[in-house]
């Protein structure tokens, strides 16, 4: 019955803990919801795959990587969004 409630206590522990550690080490911590980006490229276009399909390739900007590190940097860029709209006078280059 408390297993829900367990694992959500355990989830913002971790988060509280992972904030305060940013925090200290003068970082931002932001939560990006992943759902779904491994069915994205990071240039933004949909590239739905199926659960055994491994490899990313991306008929738009031609990325051609492995799905876990295509979904890497998918949620590395929903975090520089969120980021720019919480502080507009950062700029952030990725390369």
């Amino acid at each position: 019955m408390l297993a829900k409630s367990v694992h959500d206590a355990g989830w913002a522990a971790f988060f509280f803990k992972l904030s305060y550690k940013a925090e200290s080490a003068g970082r931002q911590f932001l939560v990006v919801v992943a759902h779904g980006t491994s069915q994205r490229c990071p240039c933004g276009a949909p590239n739905p795959k199926r659960l055994n399909d491994r490899e990313h390739v991306c008929v738009e900007c031609g990325l051609v990587t492995t799905r876990d590190h295509a979904s890497a940097l998918e949620i590395l860029r929903l975090g520089l969004s969120l980021l720019a709209l919480t502080q507009p006078e950062v700029r952030v280059i990725v390369a």
